[in-house]
C-alpha cells in the first residue's frame, strides 16, 4: 500500500510542479508532466491565438509503446512517416487481391429460362448475376471505401450521447473527395500505353454518376450551412442515407435504358406469326442386319438417299463369360465428383500462393537461361515480403466463387487503413502541423488510397474507362451518403431518444473548401472532356499529352491543398 501512496504523491508533486512552472511563464502556455524512473519530464505547450493549434501535444494512441511519449519528436516523426509508407504499400498489395476476388464474383453466371413472346418456345440462356454498373457502385466503390465507413461507424458508436461531433469535421470529406478525383485521375490517365486510348462507353451512366457526385457536396453544404446551420437533424441524416439506394437505382435504370418507363418502346404489337418448318436436320439413322437387302429403281432425278454406311451393323447373339473374366461397360455419361479432389486442388493453389509470395520471379532470356533479377526487383521483394506472405494465407480467389477472398481482403483493407489513420494522427501530433492540414493531406490520402489503386487496376484490366472513372465519382458519393450519413443517423437517433436534441458539428471553413473544390472540379472535368473530343478518349493517348494531363491534375490537387492550408492558418 505504501507503493500506491508513493505513486499518488509523485503524481500530485508532478502536477503541482507543472502548474507552478506555467504560472511563472505567464498566460498562453500549458504545462504537462510525467514521472520517469530518473526524475520528472515536463513539457510546455504554446497555444495559438484562436486556441486551436499548439506547437507540441501529448500524443495518445493505442499504437504507442510504453514510454514512447518521451522519445525525441524528430525520431518519432521519421518512424511514423516510414510506417505510413509501409502501410500504403500494404494497401496497394491487398487492393490488387481484392480486385481479383471481385472479378471472380462479377463473372458468375446463371441459367435463365425465358419464354419467347413471339414463338412461345422456352429458351435457356446464361447471363451474369451482377449488373456491371451495380457492381461498380457496390462491390468496387463501396468496398474500397469501407475503411472510412467502418471507422466512422465505430467512432460514432463509441461517442453515442455526445451532443457535439468532435474531430476534424465534415470539411475533411472535401479533402478526401479532392484526392479521390485529382491524384486518381493523374495515375489513371497514364495507365494506357503505346498511344492506346480508353474512353467511356456508357455515357448516360457516367452522366448520372457525375451529377450525383456534384449533388453530394451541394447537399452537404445545404444541410450544414443553410437548412440547419452547424447542426444535423433527424430528417437530414435519414435523407442523406436514403440517397445512396436512389443513386444505385438511378444508375441501374440508365444502364438498362429504362425499357419499362418509355412508352415509345412498345408502340408495335405482334398480331400473328407463322413458324417456319423448313431447315430441319437432315440426319437420319437406320440400322440393317447382314441378311437385309435394299432395292430401288427409277429414273435419275434430284432425289437423294442418305447412306447408312456410317452405322455399324448390329449382330444378335449370346456371350458367355467365366467368373474370372472382366467386362467393361461404356456409356455416354460424364461423371464428376466434387470431394477430396477439389480439396486437393484448393490446397495446392494455397500452397502455390505461399510459394509465389516467398520467391522472386525468375526471368529467362530468349535461350531459356535464367537472368539475374535486377536490384530494384530484389529490393521491392524485400520491402513487400511481409505483406505478400501475410496475404498468401487468404483463400484463393477460385475458391467459393471469390467470396471468401473478397471478405478477407475487405477486412485487411479496413485493418490497415485503421493503422494508417492512427499513424497519420501521431505524425500530425509530433510535427506540430495543423490538424486540418494533416487531414486533407495525410488522412485523405490514407483513407482514399485503396480507391486510387482500385481505379488504376480497373483501367488496366478493362477495355474501357467506365469502371475506373465510375469508382472515382461513386466513391465521392458514398463518402457523403454512407460515410457520414450512417454515423450521423446513429448519433442523431440516440440523442433524440435520450435528450430530445439533434447533433452539433463544426463547419468552420466548409464554405471555402467546397468553393475551392468545385473550382478545381470544374477545371478537371473540362480538361477530361477536351481529351475525349481531341484524342477520342478520356485516358491514354499520346504519351506526352498523357504526362501533361497527369501533371495538370496533380497541380490542381496541390492548389487545392495550398489554398485550404492558407485558409486554415488565416493567411487568406
Amino acid at each position: 500500500m505504501a507503493g500506491v501512496g508513493d505513486l499518488g504523491s509523485n503524481a500530485s508533486r508532478v502536477a503541482s510542479t507543472a502548474a507552478e512552472l506555467c504560472s511563472l511563464i505567464g498566460a498562453g502556455w500549458d504545462c504537462w508532466g510525467i514521472s520517469t524512473p530518473t526524475g520528472y519530464l515536463l513539457e510546455v505547450f504554446e497555444f495559438s491565438q484562436d486556441n486551436t493549434t499548439r506547437k507540441r501535444e501529448s500524443c495518445s494512441s493505442y499504437l504507442l509503446l510504453p514510454g514512447e511519449n518521451v522519445w525525441r519528436y524528430q525520431t518519432r516523426g521519421v518512424l511514423y512517416a516510414l510506417g505510413l509508407v509501409f502501410c500504403f504499400i500494404g494497401l496497394a498489395t491487398i487492393t490488387a487481391l481484392y480486385m481479383r476476388a471481385m472479378e471472380m464474383i462479377v463473372k458468375q453466371t446463371r441459367k435463365v429460362s425465358r419464354k419467347n413472346p413471339v414463338t412461345g418456345i422456352v429458351e435457356v440462356q446464361h447471363e451474369k448475376i451482377w449488373n456491371s454498373t451495380v457492381a461498380d457502385i457496390t462491390l468496387l466503390a463501396l468496398g474500397t471505401s469501407s475503411p472510412q465507413i467502418s471507422l466512422a461507424i465505430i467512432d460514432s458508436i463509441q461517442h453515442l450521447g455526445d451532443l457535439y461531433i468532435e474531430g476534424l469535421g465534415p470539411g475533411t470529406l472535401v479533402g478526401s473527395a479532392a484526392f479521390n478525383l485529382l491524384p486518381t485521375l493523374a495515375i489513371c490517365v497514364l495507365v494506357p500505353v503505346g498511344g492506346t486510348v480508353k474512353r467511356i462507353e456508357k455515357t448516360r451512366v457516367f452522366a448520372v454518376e457525375l451529377t450525383w457526385s456534384i449533388w453530394a457536396y451541394i447537399w452537404l453544404y445545404i444541410m450544414l450551412k443553410v437548412s440547419s446551420p452547424d447542426e444535423v437533424s433527424l430528417w437530414e441524416a435519414l435523407l442523406t442515407v436514403l440517397q445512396f439506394p436512389l443513386l444505385i437505382l438511378h444508375a441501374y435504370a440508365e444502364d438498362r435504358n429504362c425499357p419499362y418507363i418509355s412508352i415509345s418502346f412498345w408502340t408495335r404489337k405482334v398480331l400473328n406469326w407463322a413458324q417456319e418448318t423448313g431447315g430441319n436436320d437432315l440426319k437420319q439413322n437406320q440400322n440393317f442386319s447382314p441378311d437385309d437387302s435394299y432395292d430401288d429403281s427409277g429414273s435419275r432425278d434430284d432425289d437423294r438417299v442418305e447412306s447408312p454406311s456410317a452405322n455399324q451393323p448390329q449382330l444378335t447373339g449370346n456371350i458367355q463369360t467365366n467368373p474370372s473374366d472382366s467386362v467393361f461397360l461404356h456409356d455416354n455419361y460424364l461423371m464428376s465428383e466434387a470431394g477430396p479432389e477439389q480439396e486437393i486442388s484448393v490446397r495446392e493453389q494455397w500452397r502455390s500462393q505461399l510459394h509465389t509470395a516467398m520467391t522472386v520471379k525468375v526471368l529467362r532470356d530468349e535461350n531459356g537461361k535464367e537472368i539475374v533479377p535486377p536490384f530494384t526487383q530484389l529490393l521491392w521483394h524485400m520491402i513487400t515480403f511481409f505483406w505478400r506472405v501475410l496475404f498468401a494465407f487468404i483463400p484463393p480467389t477460385s475458391f467459393g466463387h471469390g467470396w471468401p477472398a473478397f471478405f478477407c481482403a475487405l477486412i485487411c483493407i479496413a485493418g490497415i487503413s485503421t493503422f494508417t489513420i492512427q499513424l497519420a494522427n501521431l505524425f500530425g501530433c509530433v510535427s506540430g502541423i495543423n490538424r486540418y492540414a494533416i487531414s486533407i493531406i495525410v488522412l485523405a490520402s490514407g483513407s482514399s488510397f485503396p480507391d486510387l489503386i482500385a481505379s488504376k487496376i480497373a483501367v488496366e484490366r478493362g477495355n474501357t474507362a467506365d469502371s475506373g472513372i465510375a469508382n472515382i465519382n461513386t466513391s465521392n458519393c458514398i463518402n457523403v451518403f454512407v460515410g457520414i450519413g450512417v454515423p450521423w443517423l446513429l448519433q442523431v437517433c440516440y440523442n433524440r431518444i435520450k435528450y430530445g436534441q439533434g447533433l452539433g458539428t463544426e463547419t468552420k471553413g466548409l464554405s471555402f473548401s467546397v468553393t475551392v473544390y468545385f473550382a478545381v472540379f470544374t477545371l478537371c472535368w473540362l480538361w477530361v472532356f477536351f481529351r475525349r473530343y481531341h484524342f477520342g478518349g478520356e485516358l491514354g493517348g499520346p504519351r506526352n499529352w498523357a504526362r501533361a494531363s497527369s501533371a495538370f491534375f496533380l497541380s490542381l490537387w496541390v492548389l487545392f491543398v495550398l489554398l485550404s492550408c492558407l485558409r486554415v492558418y488565416n493567411l487568406i
